[in-house]
């Protein structure tokens, strides 16, 4: 891939975009066991959920300092502080993260991640407060403003609440679907290639607006791809 190229504006028409969707009945799997024995096979919902598909892309004003995003159409690498320019109230300090340019306070949506990652990658994805702690390392939980699936060292699928085992999986998916509906209070995550379901978080309401949520763990971790943009923390 290139050399850096120019910055990216926040603002961008052609990727910050909110896109409003038609209802449409949602028939929602039952409800994930703790530990995953078989998969959850829900046949057509995946098909179902691209009805209220978004173009979610990573904001770069957001990203932590060391995490690459590479725009495949634009064929540039997007912006990154500068060393020693002090970094913004937006931006991640405490791990490789970054959210999406859309903050939905409202409404479902739905979005894919593809992966591409080692067997032993970091990672975690999902969604959080727009005003989550970014200078801090605190636990990844829905106390905490994430609602988010994470990958840590194998095979183990782990929604961030100390009180939970971990949902383990035969095999990491490749291609992960999110599914934000707001007014339910829930957040679910599928395995786009199999259309299983891997977990759903159910509260009554949310605290306020949410944001897609992305993480890479550490160099050599391989890459995350949203939408157009790809993702990988810098070596």
């Amino acid at each position: 891939m290139g050399a850096e190229g120019s910055t990216w504006a926040r603002g961008d028409s052609d990727t910050c975009v909110h896109l409003r969707k038609n209802s449409v009945s949602v028939q929602y799997p039952e409800a994930t066991p703790t530990m995953l024995k078989t998969v959850c096979r829900v046949p057509g919902q995946i098909e179902v959920f691209k009805s209220f598909q978004e173009d979610v892309v990573p904001d770069p004003a957001t990203a932590y300092p060391y995490l690459l995003l590479y725009e495949s159409r634009q064929r540039r690498y997007l912006s990154t502080p500068p060393a020693g320019v002090p970094c913004s109230k937006d931006r991640f300090l405490a791990y490789p993260c970054a959210v999406g340019c859309q903050t939905f306070s409202s409404g479902r949506h739905y979005w894919e991640v593809g992966m591409n990652l080692t067997s032993d990658a970091l990672w975690a994805l999902g969604v959080c407060r727009d005003n989550v702690s970014r200078k801090d390392r605190v636990p990844k939980s829905p106390e905490n403003g994430f609602w988010v699936v994470q990958l840590c060292k194998g095979k183990k699928y782990v929604p961030p609440v100390s009180t939970q085992t971990p949902i383990t999986l035969t095999e990491p998916p490749s291609h992960v679907g999110v599914f934000l509906d707001f007014e339910a209070g829930e957040v679910s995550f599928y395995n786009v290639n199999s259309g299983s379901h891997l977990h759903t978080y159910t509260q009554p309401t949310f605290p306020g607006p949410l944001q897609p949520f992305f993480c890479l763990g550490a160099p050599k971790s391989g890459q995350m791809v949203i939408s157009t943009v790809t993702l990988w923390v810098k070596g």
